[in-house]
């Protein structure tokens, strides 16, 4: 099975990298749209991983995973299902890295009998057995560090966790760390659309930090906030 120097196998999953050796097939699956070749690609790798490291023993996968690049889940029938995000997941090479490293989590239950194997001992026997394998490939890391290709941003102004989404409600959602408030920012820069923030979210992103003091809950601020928020609008019509 191990062998020392690249066989086609391994060459075409190098050739996936951006500076990858040459490859007519590689070269196809990244001149290509990709969300037009992810199930294709998709298919291909996980053949190649199964033959070549997991003895046939491993199956399925679920694009509807969006906040983390991969995972595996364990079932109670034995088997596992490896869920991939399409939105991390977004380039061959990515697809080509995370895909082995949940493949190496859903042998740990399938053949193994661990179902919570974690990053422990089994996991990292299958890694070895991959990397022996395929020794040229980047080596398979504990957790992936992939930036999410997402158009809206919304980072909270407490510990700076960020959620990917345009759709979030910043006027009463709060962060489940640290009870802070999020704010909406744009990769490119550019100002948000009136569309995504409403008049009373954009009143809680300036004066927020003012009224939450020592000892004030967070549903106490957000009361006092909706209270001012009322009252700069009646003066506003008052004067109309």
């Amino acid at each position: 099975m191990f062998q020392t120097r690249q066989d086609k196998d391994e060459t075409f999953l190098l050739a996936l990298s951006p500076n990858g050796p040459p490859h007519f097939e590689a070269e196809n699956y990244k001149k290509a749209k990709f969300s037009q070749i992810r199930q294709d690609l998709t298919k291909k790798l996980f053949n190649i991983y199964c033959r070549r490291c997991f003895d046939d023993k491993v199956n399925d996968w679920n694009k509807r995973l969006r906040s983390t690049a991969g995972r595996c889940r364990c079932q109670s029938n034995g088997n596992a299902k490896v869920e991939l995000s399409i939105k991390v997941c977004d380039t061959p090479e990515r697809l080509r890295d995370t895909l082995l490293h949940e493949m190496c989590h859903a042998a740990v239950w399938v053949i193994d009998n661990i179902r919570k194997g974690g990053h422990g001992p089994a996991w990292k026997y299958w890694v070895n057995r991959c990397q022996k394998v395929f020794p040229s490939l980047p080596l398979i890391k504990r957790c992936h560090t992939y930036k999410i290709n997402a158009k809206y941003l919304y980072i909270c102004n407490g510990c700076g966790i960020k959620r990917h989404s345009k759709s979030l409600d910043i006027s009463h959602k709060i962060c489940g760390i640290c009870n802070g408030r999020f704010t909406l920012h744009r990769h490119d820069g550019k100002k948000p659309s009136d569309k995504a923030t409403s008049a009373f979210a954009q009143f809680v992103k300036e004066k927020y930090k003012e009224e939450r003091k020592p000892g004030v809950k967070h549903a106490e601020t957000m009361k006092i906030l909706s209270q001012r928020f009322k009252q700069v609008n009646f003066l506003y019509l008052e004067k109309m």
